[in-house]
Order: structure tokens, then sequence, then C-alpha cells
């Protein structure tokens, strides 16, 4: 670790729009982003979260 260079961060160039992935393909109202949350999402008591629609 104290190898690792640390330096100040650069978002000089960064767009959102320039991120399209984020889309709901399958029409469910869910984007891409919240699907994934969705799929990975654990409650410790009821186990995978399930969307609710």
């Amino acid at each position: 670790m104290a190898d690792l260079t640390v330096a100040t961060e650069n978002r000089e160039g960064y767009k959102r729009t320039s991120f399209k992935h984020w889309v709901d393909a399958d029409g469910d109202s869910c984007n891409a982003r919240q699907e994934v949350l969705i799929a990975e999402a654990i409650d410790a008591a009821w186990g995978p979260l399930r969307p609710a629609y």
C-alpha cells in the first residue's frame, strides 16, 4: 500500500449523457442500474428481494 500514488480526482471530460446503457430494456420501469440493484439485493430476514410489480 505504501507504494501507491495518491492523486487528486479529475472529473474533466466526464459526461453522464455518454453512458446511455442505463435504459429500461424490458419495459418494467426499472433501468439497468435498478435491475442490478434488485437482482443483487438481499434482505437478511426474507432472502433475495423481489420487485413488487
